[in-house]
């Protein structure tokens, strides 16, 4: 993909970027979702740290 091709550097900014983005949007659901209870707004931030975990891995390899 054309992301493979991108210097280290470049990748690690589109890395930050898209992770702030994800992180931005949890937090948003996150606060939705405190009114339909705390577990599903646990639920979205083990997703969101998988989510992170596995994108990094892959962009960094």
């Amino acid at each position: 993909s054309a992301l493979f091709k991108l210097p280290r550097r470049g990748r690690k900014f589109i890395l930050t970027s898209f992770e702030f983005s994800v992180n931005y949007f949890a937090k948003i659901f996150c606060k939705l979702f405190m009114l339909f209870g705390k577990s599903a707004c646990n639920g979205i931030t083990t997703y969101q740290s998988g989510f992170n975990s596995l994108i990094s891995s892959s962009i960094l390899s």
